[in-house]
């Protein structure tokens, strides 16, 4: 049987380089997309000569998304497997926020789905089998001071889960997002030393997630056995949007 084939974009740390590795031992043959040159080098030595590719690629620019995903099409045949994980945060307030950052925080937290899935969703309804999994935020379901443009960027994500789910499942193709809550991470690590005893005191999980807490339900949906699972928005997060 043809090794089956995984794409994460961002997958060169944190949630992203964790979903890499829990696809990588259920088996697949891995493809992560990512500009952070430094931290993929790092990434495939660790598995030097294995199943893990890096291709350098701005998930904001469907052009670049398309002569990406071509080329992997080409070398590896079709992606079974999309995980849509690339992402920013940044902090500012919304008086202070600049069309430039509201446009750059949707290109590459919302947009970038978009281009991937253009450009693989019709091999996987060709094969008649595909899973696509977007990892979104608690974020998508309350707000959170100066972050209005990354929040919007995540509950766009999760609307564009719901719908696209509706338009491929009879064609065998699941669509689905994870929701992580506080997770350890190179992207919160400045807000953290603020609000982490504050974030804590709100879990009923005492404890922050893990990028590895992450990848286990990515790998779940991401498995075949998943297949009656579409549209929906799984929250891993301690509890912290527990009542």
């Amino acid at each position: 049987m043809e090794q089956m084939l995984a794409l994460v974009t961002g997958g060169a740390r944190s949630i992203g380089r964790a979903c890499c590795e829990a696809l990588l031992k259920d088996g697949y043959r891995v493809v992560f997309f990512d500009v952070d040159d430094v931290s993929a080098a790092e990434f495939l030595r660790v598995f030097a000569g294995g199943r893990l590719y890096y291709r350098h690629c701005d998930v904001s620019s469907f052009t670049a998304v398309e002569e990406h995903c071509r080329a992997v099409r080409e070398q590896f045949g079709t992606v079974t497997v999309l995980v849509n994980n690339a992402g920013i945060q940044t902090h500012c307030r919304f008086d202070a926020l600049t069309e430039e950052l509201w446009d750059e925080t949707l290109a590459i937290n919302l947009k970038s789905a978009f281009c991937t899935c253009k450009c693989l969703v019709p091999g996987m309804v060709a094969q008649g089998y595909g899973r696509i999994v977007n990892i979104a935020s608690m974020s998508a379901r309350r707000g959170s001071r100066r972050h209005v443009h990354y929040c919007a960027s995540k509950a766009g994500l999760l609307g564009f889960t719901r719908a696209l789910s509706q338009e491929i499942a009879e064609n065998g193709v699941t669509v689905n997002a994870v929701c992580p809550g506080i997770v350890e991470s190179d992207m919160i690590r400045e807000t953290l030393q603020e609000k982490r005893e504050i974030w804590l005191k709100e879990m009923h999980v005492k404890r922050l997630g893990t990028p590895a807490d992450i990848a286990r339900a990515v790998s779940f949906l991401a498995d075949r056995a998943s297949g009656w699972i579409t549209g929906q928005a799984f929250e891993i997060n301690g509890g912290i949007l527990t009542p």
